[in-house]
């Protein structure tokens, strides 16, 4: 069995390191391995990347032919892959999000170096300034916190997507927000059956005391839910579950005081 792998990102990030201690590690188990790194002159910020075999047989050769695992974690590199191939590599000094464009996500890169890998060919393009394609804005490299509550329903789930799409594993919270706005649309109704239902009773001395009782349940409704979203994003909760959870709960207590609602 053989397994590729390629860590691509800025040097400083570590992705030589966490290369070298796979290779440490696999080779402690008794592996044959190899560990190729690839970088540029500078100490931090340019590009940096390695590739590792790991085999329970002799590794021939250090390239990486066809990688079973890519791991990216720099976005001014764009790295172009087919069938899981490395077929391009281009990095830039700087890179501008082109404002006065007709369309969305053009990108102008400053001092650009594009490697085109063939087989065993390389071909090196530089240049001064070149437009492409990236299909990122520069808001998705904001994030501010609530920033989930400042979008509508549509642009949230549309922004799920395009994460996903990406491999991006931080969305849970935006995953939240948007399966707790379709809950609250079945919350509503069924804190209205229980307040009718409370209302529904009368006793001596007033409502007071079924007031109260309702006050509370709603109050208690909004720290589950609470409760529920932080469990989801900081204990691996399913989204749909947390943001479920308190309406199938309450659901039990409104047909409970429904069912015993004076007629």
């Amino acid at each position: 069995m053989t397994k590729e792998f390629i860590f691509a990102g800025f040097g400083g990030q570590g992705m030589l390191l966490i290369g070298k201690f796979l290779a440490m590690a696999c080779m402690l188990d008794g592996k044959h391995v190899s560990w190729l790194p690839s970088y540029g002159p500078e100490m931090r910020g340019g590009t940096a990347n390695c590739s590792v075999i790991v085999s329970d047989e002799d590794v021939a050769s250090p390239m990486v032919d066809m990688a079973d695992v890519i791991v990216a974690m720099n976005l001014p590199s764009l790295d172009k892959f087919e069938k899981k191939k490395l077929v391009s590599h281009m990095t830039a000094n700087i890179i501008r999000y082109d404002t006065i464009s007709d369309s969305r996500n053009h990108w102008k890169a400053i001092n650009y170096k594009i490697r085109e890998l063939k087989g065993m060919r390389e071909h090196i393009t530089t240049g001064m300034e070149i437009d492409t394609l990236i299909m990122m804005e520069p808001m998705d490299l904001v994030f501010s916190k609530g920033q989930q509550e400042t979008f509508t329903s549509p642009e949230l789930k549309q922004y799920i997507a395009k994460q996903k799409n990406r491999g991006s594993s931080n969305v849970v919270q935006y995953e939240v927000e948007y399966h707790k706005r379709i809950a609250s649309c079945f919350a509503s109704f069924i804190l209205t059956i229980i307040g009718a239902s409370l209302s529904a009773r009368k006793r001596k001395g007033g409502m007071g005391l079924y007031l109260g009782i309702g006050l509370a349940l709603s109050f208690s409704y909004i720290l589950l839910q609470s409760i529920s979203s932080t469990f989801a994003i900081n204990a691996g909760l399913p989204s749909v579950i947390a943001a479920w959870i308190p309406n199938i709960l309450y659901a039990f207590i409104a047909y409970y005081c429904y069912r015993n609602a004076p007629n």
